[in-house]
């Protein structure tokens, strides 16, 4: 039994990016791993982080293959093509060998760095929202070299939002703002703020939390759309943030994950409106759930000039929309194709008023339609049209960035 990875080297800089200061958050080495052969398996980034050895980062990145459901499926087929892979008892087998071989590819020669990236990842405390690689990857995005400010601000606050909150005011001033739907973990997460500005002896309001109230439910997704701005603005008004005034915006929140949830369509409608010009990055995770991708993609495609998958872990649900093309220099991208490959895959199962939790909800619903125009109406039968249409469109050559 055993685990066949294809390694091949990955340049972490290409040469347009020779000019660039080095980032203080950063990975310092990643490399292509192929899950099987090189056509027909899934291709993914392992990414080395500066302060964790080679070692570590092998060994979480073998840790995130033996969890993945969607390797799990490819590891299936491979195996009733007769390809050898590691397989027992139904899941890919975490071992020595994937751990050893991935190790080689991230520069075993370098040590560990202790500074600022080691200090900000000590931050992170698993619980809720991004995982530590995909947290880092923000961290990156706001510490920027050629950005002279920081200000960030997150939909959804969790465990690790001290993390976001350091890469904010670490070095430098900078401010970061959570926008929490939920009065418990607005209310924890006040705390572990405070605490942490408190010994960093930072001013209190460097980083703050604020209440919002959605009012929708995932469940009429596809009722909302064309209405976008008004879900905006509803949130604008809660949070009293000044458009276009944010370098990083994250939409991770709030739930989305079933029916009954909020659902994030008022978060990426507000991510657009408060993305700073020319510099501003919109991270969405979980891409590869339909919502996420279809709203993204309404809301944000036609904003920015630049979409850019990141790898971090095996599923590839972190992605991020700017006009700033330099983004590409100091985030690693997905080495497979994206979520957008799937854009429009199932949607026709999808189009629905919610599943079975949510038919105590009502079809149409007066929250989505009572105050809806005709023009807006038609603007969004006219977006699922479109997406309709595209079922079986072919995958973008250019979908590494656009």
């Amino acid at each position: 039994m055993r685990l066949l990875l294809l390694c091949t080297a990955a340049a972490v800089a290409q040469d347009k990016c020779a000019d660039i200061p080095k980032q203080d958050v950063a990975p310092v080495a990643t490399t292509d791993i192929i899950l099987g052969k090189p056509t027909g398996f899934r291709t993914v980034h392992a990414v080395r982080w500066s302060h964790e050895t080679a070692r570590q980062a092998a060994a979480r990145f073998c840790e995130k293959i033996s969890d993945d459901k969607e390797a799990h499926e490819r590891v299936a087929r491979a195996l009733q093509e007769g390809n050898p892979m590691a397989w027992r008892q139904n899941k890919l087998v975490k071992n020595e060998e994937c751990e050893e071989r991935v190790a080689e590819e991230l520069k075993p020669s370098l040590d560990v760095e202790n500074g600022v990236a080691s200090f900000i990842a000590s931050q992170y405390a698993n619980g809720t929202q991004l995982a530590v690689g995909a947290q880092l990857a923000v961290a990156a995005a706001i510490r920027r070299s050629w950005v002279p400010t920081r200000r960030v601000l997150v939909f959804g606050a969790g465990r690790d939002s001290r993390m976001v909150c350091a890469a904010a005011t670490t070095g430098q001033r900078g401010r970061a703002v959570f926008v929490e739907d939920s009065p418990e973990w607005a209310a924890l997460v006040r705390k572990d703020l405070s605490e942490y500005l408190m010994a960093q002896d930072l001013p209190e309001d460097s980083c703050v939390v604020k209440d919002v109230t959605y009012n929708t439910h995932r469940a009429h997704w596809a009722e909302w759309l064309g209405r976008g701005p008004e879900l905006a603005q509803r949130v604008l008004d809660q949070i009293n943030e000044e458009r276009q005034s944010f370098d990083v915006v994250v939409v991770d929140g709030p739930c989305g994950c079933n029916d009954l949830c909020p659902g994030r369509m008022a978060p990426l409608a507000a991510a657009a409106e408060l993305a700073a010009p020319g510099t501003g990055v919109v991270f969405v995770d979980d891409y590869d759930r339909l919502v996420e991708r279809v709203w993204a993609n309404t809301m944000l495609r036609p904003t920015f000039e630049h979409e850019v998958l990141v790898q971090d872990t095996v599923l590839e649900h972190l992605k991020y929309f700017t006009h700033d093309k330099q983004m590409e220099c100091v985030l690693p991208k997905a080495a497979a194709p994206p979520a957008s490959v799937e854009d429009y895959k199932g949607l026709e199962n999808h189009f629905r008023p919610g599943g079975e939790e949510a038919r105590q909800l009502g079809f149409p619903t007066a929250e989505a339609f009572e105050n809806a125009t005709p023009e807006q109406a038609k603007a969004g039968l006219r977006a699922l049209a479109d997406m309709i249409e595209r079922l079986d469109a072919p995958v973008d050559p250019a979908w590494r960035s656009r």
